[in-house]
C-alpha cells in the first residue's frame, strides 16, 4: 500500500510545473472545452479536477519553456551575459572534466556533469542550486502563461491589458535568463571548489 512518503513533492515540482499550471488552468477555465472539467471550485471534488488539470497544465509549460525559451534564452541572454564578462568557470570545469573523463568526455554537458558531482558531495549547496533552478523554472513557466494571457486579452480586445502583459511576459523572461544564469554559475563555481575527482 503506497505510503505518503512515496509521494514526493520537490521544489521544482511545486514552483515550475504545479502553480504555473494552475495559474493557467484558472485563466482558462471558462473555456468550453476545458470548463466541464473545471466548474466552479464550490465543493472537494472540483478542487481535486483543478489540482489535476493544473498538475498536467503545468507539464506542458515546462515541456513548452524548454523547447521555445531554453533556445532563446541561448540566443539572447547567453551572448549578452559572455560579452560582458566570460563564463570563466564554465570553461576551467568543462577542461577539468576533459581531463577525468578523457574520451567520454562528450557524453555529457558541464552543468549537468557539475549539478551530479555537487549532489554526491555537498548536499547543503546542491539544495541551493535547486532553489535557484526552481526560481528558473518557474519564471520560464510564468513567459509562457503571461503569452497565453496577452492572446486572450487581444482576442478580446483588450490591446492596452495585453500590451502591458507581453511587457510583464519580458520582464519574466528576464528574470528566468538570470536565475538560469546563477544558476549554471554556482553549480560551476561550487563543483570546482569541491575536493575531488574535479582535480585530478
Amino acid at each position: 500500500m503506497p505510503k505518503a512518503s512515496d509521494f514526493f513533492l520537490t521544489v521544482v515540482d511545486f514552483f515550475a510545473i504545479l502553480v504555473p499550471g494552475a495559474v493557467l488552468a484558472y485563466l482558462v477555465s471558462d473555456l468550453n472545452w476545458i470548463g466541464g472539467a473545471l466548474p466552479a471550485l464550490d465543493s472537494g471534488g472540483r478542487w481535486v479536477a483543478f489540482a489535476v488539470a493544473a498538475f498536467l497544465l503545468g507539464q506542458v509549460l515546462y515541456a513548452l519553456g524548454s523547447w521555445l525559451l531554453d533556445p532563446l534564452y541561448g540566443i539572447t541572454y547567453v551572448p549578452y551575459k559572455e560579452g560582458k564578462k566570460k563564463h570563466e568557470s564554465k570553461e576551467l570545469l568543462r577542461t577539468r572534466v576533459g581531463a577525468m573523463m578523457g574520451d567520454h568526455a562528450e557524453v555529457t554537458d558541464t552543468y549537468p556533469w557539475a549539478r551530479a558531482y555537487v549532489g554526491t558531495r555537498d548536499p547543503a549547496s546542491a539544495a541551493s542550486i535547486a532553489r535557484i533552478d526552481a526560481d528558473s523554472k518557474f519564471f520560464r513557466a510564468l513567459t509562457v502563461v503571461l503569452g497565453v494571457a496577452a492572446v486572450r486579452f487581444a482576442a478580446h480586445g483588450q490591446l492596452i491589458a495585453a500590451f502591458i502583459v507581453i511587457v510583464a511576459a519580458g520582464a519574466s523572461f528576464l528574470r528566468f535568463s538570470q536565475q538560469r544564469w546563477e544558476r549554471d554559475d554556482t553549480a560551476y563555481e561550487t563543483a570546482l571548489t569541491l575536493p575531488g575527482a574535479a582535480y585530478r
